[in-house]
């Protein structure tokens, strides 16, 4: 491979000085990799000169190599010079440094540089012609053509530019994309350019003075006259100038600022008036004394001090203590400063560094530092052929508090003093150039010991070996600017390659040193707009293929990559009303019914989902009071999707109106429904959506105060919002719930009538004075709904309760062959699996005929589960779906034969340990035996059921055991296609939690382990992704955390400690340390656990319980386990944890203990 090398000879060839910068001469030598000039390469060479670059490329500035590569430029500024070279396909963007005055060397390899496009237009979305596009703020590029695009070719990869947009009218622009970023669209507004003159204390003109804009990284610099220019200010803006004037001999400092209100054309010449600045007085010079001392003996310690801005890193060395122990800061006294020390006894540390100190008001004297007994570690580093490492870090866990690591001499040897000694192993680590990683662990220490002869030993120097390779998309064209992100599969101890990106060839190449199977996976950067923001986002491919290749590093290698984009790539939109106006909307993306996302416009109407699925997938948008809209994203659409526009219409809806059709934006009839797809999606959140659409009453202005809590009153209304006048009621008494009452035939039982004008009822009429358990009402024709008492206050809203036309549900249950079954029980789900279960009257709502027949009248629209047949034999789960005013037929096949692939729905269902994710033995035995034929026959089965239980409307118990089990079976039977169902199972729990209950009391447990069980360490970025949102259940997010511990790797250790990082900013968050004992990290990771899992109010109510929340810990001897009693009062949960590096995870929660 050949590749361009530039070496800057940057001679000083006059005398002549402007601003802090000094001229000099700049000579480029351009040769290819074997030492080779290569000739005629066009080089571009400019000066920075203080603004935003307004001109094009001037003679002066443009040059070719000759026949020895040379090119050679005058009079640019040292260390404010850019490079550029370009020939053929080679190219690349140089700084030139002040420090670069004796000659170095850039490198750019071949196909690496990139293109950067876009098109620039104005406010008005018209294109912007003749546009400057400058890179780094001074080197010209290109200009805009007619249509406002422009391309910059050859901008080095791996290196970061900024690009900036000048047309005079128009105000200056600056972008610096990602490095992945292969677009860059902009929007120019009005602007124009200001004259001004930097005047002196007597007001004669002044220059050299350097003048700054608030606001802009840039200033400009005043000529001979004064007079100086400030380029693309944007009109209606607000300015803000300052400017200064240095002066060494005799020693003068000007200083002056500007402010004004610009409007829409340019302001006259502007006078910026510079006064006289005095020197800091003596009186005003600030100082920090104090001295360092042995806790013990209160005697002198002598130590180098070390002083911060931050608690966390020393930015500056203020020298050190005397013999006394004391010591004097003098050097930039100001504000608040970490101060601490490290003793020149290496066995000693200090005990409270760095300590805080205020020289905010003045000089602060008497800063003790006291200095205890620790511990300290010498060794050496060297390759595994016996050769030493010097100039490396040394790094140490737990560390020294404030300090940076050990750097290793020239013989590789090393000594790490100062330590505290916390009774624990030490780590010690250190990487080489390819992240390369030796570790070793050192002692426990003793106070006062001095362990030595440490060997850390890296793996001998290799000689690397180039991957290449080639991106491109399913028709053979090159994708240019992806970001090839390569993992080993087994990554433990390899290190990762550094992640190149493609040129504008779709080429890339990086360096490998370790074979083994790698995985493939891509993305590329892309723009976002968000209410005239824009922020960048990560744009995701998958790979066409296998995504996994053998990489044998011996040697140099080739690879094709086929890309396409992951889902529709970043989908934007903004959600407004029937007039336009940006409305703040709960928006949710949804593949197969899994909530792939949640979330939330802002304030004007605008989401962005930066991940998305294969079509088909829908975009779901709610707000009270409107009817929500459902946006269908098919593969037709796909290739054309742009920011979506979904505009709500007010509700509520109309009696009769199709849900379906209102959501979609057409009519369609039922089998056309049917065929849509996620039409059973809608049809199970329709009681959602009706109520949704029902404007909210805002409470009158003269509302009165709060009153002391009773039960909510009931508003009960129909489809439209309107009133229901008359409804019929019943109470729910203590041998029944509200979920089976809703079902129970009405023959035997004579409801009461209730009558209101406006439809608000008091839930105390309701359930005939508050004595019973809850309530259900239904009106003339309409189905019937069931509730529990609710409080609240006078001030709060009713609770809507809408009431839709009535339907019919008729049971047809047929036994093994295919004969009526008589007498079968058909029960309420809620209850069907209550322990208990001789008491069948509560749960059951009744028995089919001698016909095998069943009928449920008034029942309400939407998805209803029930369990048929009988207890411990051949009971199932059954859903339906009901549309308004619906008959269906219900058709259920019971059977007791082990040979039929719907016995595993049935009766293993009573084994309650199977919650855990494990299953019956005899399940375990029956498949077993399955032959292959068979297990094919069964495993769509078991999907089917699964896709059924995700889909019931109610949380239940019920449900917990059916998803729990069921996921137990397609981990059992590797069903990689059960995946998007098992994901989606994660996300339906949404009842209250107890956090004393354990994820495998309920399915999310069972669930999270299937997932484990099929992915593996794939599965890491899922369950990150779940504890990063906040809109997940604690239930599902407890689940994740333990799923976590259970994958057991690096790349899961790592995933924690990132979200504790993310965590550290909640309110309630344990604040971070230098240094952790394991129980100390023990204890953090469960409190960081409860405050993810149940939000910041588990943070402070931790830390206000204090000594309320007790732990008992107990570490294995090797610190690789530890289980953990944390009790809260009279009860707490165990668990039990995993070590993985310097990270613990919870690999396990026991479940409730006594205390």
């Amino acid at each position: 491979m050949t590749a361009l090398r530039t070496a800057y000879w940057i001679l000083a060839c006059c005398a002549a000085a402007f601003a802090q910068y000094p001229l000099a001469d700049v000579h480029i030598t351009v040769f290819d990799e074997s030492g080779a000039p290569i000739p005629d390469a066009t080089v571009h060479c400019v000066s920075w000169h203080y603004g935003p670059r307004a001109t094009p490329l001037q003679p002066d500035e443009q040059g070719k190599t000759d026949a020895q590569g040379n090119a050679s430029f005058q009079n640019k500024f040292r260390g404010q010079a850019f490079a550029r070279v370009v020939h053929g396909k080679l190219g690349g963007w140089f700084r030139i440094h002040d420090s670069q005055a004796q000659g170095t060397v850039g490198t750019v390899t071949v196909g690496l540089g990139r293109t950067v496009r876009g098109v620039v237009k104005d406010e008005q979305g018209e294109p912007i012609a003749g546009v400057l596009v400058s890179v780094d703020g001074c080197l010209a590029a290109v200009e805009t053509d007619t249509g406002g695009a422009y391309a910059v070719p050859n901008i080095g990869i791996g290196s970061s530019h900024s690009f900036g947009f000048y047309k005079v009218g128009y105000a200056w622009l600056s972008e610096s994309p990602r490095d992945d970023m292969k677009t860059v669209d902009v929007v120019l507004k009005k602007g124009f350019n200001i004259d001004g003159v930097a005047l002196g204390p007597d007001e004669t003109p002044l220059a050299n003075a350097n003048i700054y804009i608030s606001g802009r990284n840039e200033s400009s610099v005043s000529a001979g006259d004064g007079t100086f220019r400030v380029y693309g200010i944007p009109a209606n803006s607000q300015l803000q100038l300052s400017a200064n004037h240095y002066r060494e001999e005799p020693q003068r400092h000007l200083a002056g600022n500007l402010e004004l209100a610009l409007g829409a054309e340019p302001p006259a010449t502007l006078r910026i008036v510079l006064k006289e600045r005095p020197p800091a007085s003596p009186a005003d010079k600030r100082t920090i004394t104090g001295k360092v001392v042995r806790a013990d003996t209160g005697k002198p310690v002598t130590a180098q001090m070390f002083m911060g801005y931050s608690q966390h890193n020393p930015d500056s060395n203020p020298g050190a203590t005397d013999q006394q122990g004391a010591f004097l800061i003098d050097n930039n006294v100001y504000g608040t400063h970490w101060i601490s020390a490290l003793p020149v006894n290496p066995l000693l540390y200090v005990v409270d560094g760095p300590v805080a100190v205020d020289a905010s008001k003045g000089s602060v004297d008497g800063v003790v530092l006291k200095a205890a007994e620790g511990c300290a570690i010498r060794g050496r580093v060297v390759t595994a052929d016996g050769k030493p490492v010097g100039k490396t870090w040394v790094q140490v866990t737990p560390g020294r508090k404030f300090f940076p690591p050990a750097q290793t001499r020239d013989d590789g040897r090393f000594t790490i003093g100062n330590l505290e000694n916390l009774g624990t192993p030490f780590r010690l680590s250190v990487y080489d150039e390819f992240r390369r990683e030796a570790t070793v662990e050192v002692g426990p220490l003793k106070n006062g010991e001095l362990r030595e002869g440490v060997e850390l030993v890296l793996p001998a120097p290799v000689e690397p070996h180039l991957l290449r390779g080639t991106v491109r998309a399913p028709n053979g064209e090159p994708i240019a600017n992806v970001k090839v992100m390569l993992t080993y599969e087994d990554h433990r101890g390899k290190p990762v390659p550094n992640w190149p990106v493609t040129d504008d060839a779709g080429r890339f190449s990086v360096e490998v040193i370790n074979s083994g199977r790698m995985k493939i996976s891509a993305s590329t950067s892309v723009y976002v707009e968000r209410q005239g923001n824009r922020y960048s986002t990560q744009e995701f491919f998958k790979v066409v293929g296998n995504e996994t290749f053998d990489l044998d590093a011996s040697k140099d290698s080739e690879i094709e990559i086929v890309l396409v984009k992951q889902g529709v790539g970043v989908l934007q939109g903004q959600v407004t009303d029937s007039s336009g106006n940006g409305l703040s909307a709960q928006v949710r993306l949804i593949h197969n019914g899994e909530k792939s996302e949640y979330g939330h416009t802002d304030t004007g109407g605008y989401f962005n989902f930066p991940r998305t699925p294969d079509p088909p997938f829908i975009v779901e948008a709610m707000e009270q009071g409107f009817k929500p809209r459902v946006v269908v994203i098919d593969a037709n659409m796909a290739p054309e999707i742009g920011p979506l526009r979904i505009s709500l219409d007010a509700g509520p809806f109309a009696i009769g109106e199709s849900v379906w059709s209102s959501v979609t934006g057409r009519p369609a009839t039922d089998a056309e429904v049917e065929a849509m797809p996620f039409s059973g999606y809608v049809r199970k959140n329709e009681q959602q959506y009706y109520r949704i659409a029902i404007p909210r009453k805002e409470p009158p202005a003269d509302a009165p105060m709060p009153q002391p809590s009773y039960t909510r009153p009931l508003r009960v209304v129909d489809a439209q919002g309107g009133p229901i006048k008359q409804i019929f009621a019943l109470p729910v008494n203590s041998l029944h719930t509200p979920e089976m009452a809703a079902y129970l035939p009405m023959k035997s039982v004579t409801p009461t009538k209730l009558s209101s004008e406006n439809g608000t009822y008091k839930t105390l009429d309701v359930a005939f004075g508050g004595n019973s358990y809850g309530w259900v009402i239904w009106a003339e024709g309409m189905g019937r709904v069931s509730g529990m008492p609710e409080w609240t206050s006078d001030a709060d809203p009713v609770r809507d309760v809408v009431l839709r036309p009535a339907c019919t549900i008729e049971f047809s249950v047929l036994d093994a062959a295919g004969e009526p079954a008589a007498n079968v029980p058909i029960c309420v789900a809620e209850l069907a699996w209550e322990h208990g279960h001789d008491n069948t009257e509560v749960r059951k709502i009744g028995v089919t005929g001698q016909d095998g027949q069943f009928r449920i009248d008034r029942v309400a629209p939407g998805t209803h589960a029930f369990a048929v047949g009988t207890y411990h034999v051949d009971r199932r789960l059954v859903s339906i779906s009901l549309r308004d005013g619906e008959t269906k037929q219900l058709a259920v096949k019971l059977t007791t034969d082990p040979s039929d692939p719907e016995w595993l729905l049935q009766t293993w269902r009573r084994f309650s340990s199977a919650s855990a994710g494990k299953l019956p033995d005899e399940v375990e035995t029956a498949i077993a035996g399955m032959s292959k034929s068979r297990t094919a026959n069964v495993i769509p089965v078991v999907r089917s059921a699964l896709d059924s239980a995700v889909g019931l409307s109610q949380d239940s118990g019920v449900r917990d055991k059916e998803l729990g089990l069921l996921a137990a079976l397609a981990a059992r039977f590797e069903d990689m296609d059960a995946l998007p169902l098992l994901k989606r199972a994660m996300h339906v729990y949404t009842r209250p939690w107890n956090e004393s209950l354990t994820p495998q009391y309920f399915h999310t447990g069972a669930v999270a382990r299937a997932i484990v069980a099929l992915q593996h360490d794939d599965a890491v970025p899922y369950f990150k992704e779940i504890l990063s949102g906040s809109n997940s259940s604690p239930g599902t997010r407890t689940a994740a955390f333990e799923a976590l511990g259970l994958i057991g790797s690096e790349a899961g250790a790592q995933a924690f400690a990132e979200l504790r990082e993310s965590a550290r900013k909640l309110p309630g968050a344990p604040p971070a340390k230098e240094s952790y004992t394991h129980a100390e990290r023990i204890r953090e990771t469960i409190e960081m656990m409860r405050l993810i899992v149940y939000g910041p109010d588990a943070g402070a109510s931790a830390r206000a319980a204090g000594s309320g929340i007790n732990y008992s810990i107990a570490v294995s001897e090797d610190y690789k386990t530890a289980e953990v009693w944390v009790t809260f009062g009279y009860s707490g949960t165990n668990f039990k944890m995993i070590r993985i590096g310097g990270e613990w995870l919870i690999r396990e929660f026991g479940g409730t203990v006594a205390a």
